[in-house]
């Protein structure tokens, strides 16, 4: 049998929930609030702030979500819950519906649920609510076996081509579409050690072969996941060579052709993607490709993330001056800083209590990904914050799956959190 919180997030799922296009889980979210009554406030970026008694923890989630596919459709499979073929929302929705089910349970709590995190956290950055309590439980970090006390800042960056020559060739070449394969893509931040982007792959592969003359290039869907899949169109002497993750066809194109070189060796530089600096709690600074599109320009959307606010801003700028050399306009925007680490306090040693009570001994630690946590503590001016969440493997992919035991256990430990409070 199936719990009340599962319940409701496999009736979450069917309400359409993207980034921007979240109108109807607002509406559904009051709805449900008005049948619990619960009293509801919002403010003008469609923030909800839940509050029931008089309370003095406030619980937080946000209610977008990064959605990679078409439509949300949850299965079950070996202990997991996923979607037929998109990923599954449970980033932030199953825990968000596990906070909804704990006002069942206790007379004091307020949850504030933030819109459009998954883009910039543009609903935190804009909140115009102010919750009682001052102090905050945030729920949206993926592993069941971690108390997360920090986390990185980020921002977007950007790379236009505009004005790149044309070529002129010769003599008649043939003109080829290639296309990745097999790869997998995931979150930017917590899955960027360890996974291939389609992208920056690509972008290698054509510029290991002789007489190709890449004129375009497209791939990723969105700026803060790393890139599945992507294509460009080449000109060649030759057919190309194909392997288990780049095909390639011959196509019909007209010139004039565009000479997309010049982006290609952009794209592969070291700092453009992955890993850019390791500490003792895994990794501190990186960057990842989430787009790039070829249009009438060129134009890459790129993330950087780093747990050091300092380290973060002198990366930027070092992007900046790369993109200076290639002759590409560089730009940024979303920044936010990074959430320093905790010290430690009450919530802290509850919350510890409450994980060893489910016979869980977590990990006190931060993260490489991006929370509200640092945002809404300066904002509130909060006494003290902490994440935790059910395990979430490969957020923002097709292959996101949602441990099922984890969140039976996480449902008792945020219970057991609230009752102690």
């Amino acid at each position: 049998m199936i719990s009340k919180a599962m319940a409701l997030f496999l009736e979450f799922c069917k309400i359409p929930h993207t980034s921007f296009h979240t109108e109807e889980m607002c509406a559904w979210l009051k709805d449900y609030a008005a049948r619990h009554h619960l009293h509801v406030q919002e403010d003008s970026a469609k923030n909800l702030l839940f509050s029931k008694g008089s309370p003095r923890l406030c619980l937080q989630a946000h209610y977008d979500m990064v959605l990679v596919g078409q439509k949300v459709e949850p299965i079950e499979k070996d202990g997991f819950l996923c979607s037929i073929d998109s990923s599954l929302g449970a980033d932030n929705g199953a825990a968000l519906c596990a906070a909804l089910c704990a006002f069942d349970s206790v007379e004091n709590l307020e949850l504030l649920i933030t819109n459009d995190e998954e883009v910039g956290m543009l609903g935190t950055n804009a909140l115009e609510l102010r919750p009682k309590s001052k102090a905050m439980l945030n729920l949206d970090s993926e592993d069941l076996d971690e108390i997360i006390v920090g986390c990185a800042g980020g921002a977007d960056v950007t790379f236009c081509f505009d004005n790149l020559p044309l070529l002129h060739l010769e003599e008649n070449l043939g003109v080829y579409e290639v296309s990745t394969c097999g790869f997998r893509g995931g979150h930017s931040g917590i899955d960027i050690e360890g996974s291939t982007n389609a992208i920056v792959a690509l972008a290698q592969f054509i510029q290991g072969l002789d007489d190709v003359y890449p004129i375009s290039i497209n791939g990723g869907t969105k700026r803060n996941a790393i890139a599945a899949s992507a294509r460009a169109v080449v000109l060649s002497r030759k057919e190309l060579p194909e392997n288990e993750h780049f095909v390639a066809r011959k196509i019909a194109q007209n010139p004039p052709y565009k000479d997309c070189r010049k982006v290609l060796a952009f794209l592969t530089l070291p700092l453009l993607q992955g890993v850019q600096k390791k500490g003792a709690l895994g990794v501190e600074l990186s960057c990842n490709v989430g787009i790039v599109q070829s249009e009438r320009d060129v134009c890459i959307q790129a993330m950087a993330r780093g747990n050091d606010t300092h380290e973060l801003l002198a990366f930027i700028e070092t992007l900046h001056k790369a993109s200076e050399g290639f002759g590409a306009e560089f730009g940024q925007t979303h920044f936010y800083p990074a959430w320093e680490r905790e010290q430690g306090g009450r919530l802290l040693d509850i919350t510890q209590h409450a994980f060893m009570s489910q016979q869980q001994n977590p990990t006190i630690t931060t993260i490489h990904a991006g929370l509200e946590c640092g945002i809404l503590r300066n904002k509130l001016e909060l006494d003290e914050i902490l994440s935790i969440g059910p395990t979430i493997h490969n957020p923002h992919s097709k292959n996101e799956r949602l441990d099922i035991a984890s969140f039976a256990r996480f449902e008792s430990i945020l219970l057991e959190i609230l009752k102690n409070y």
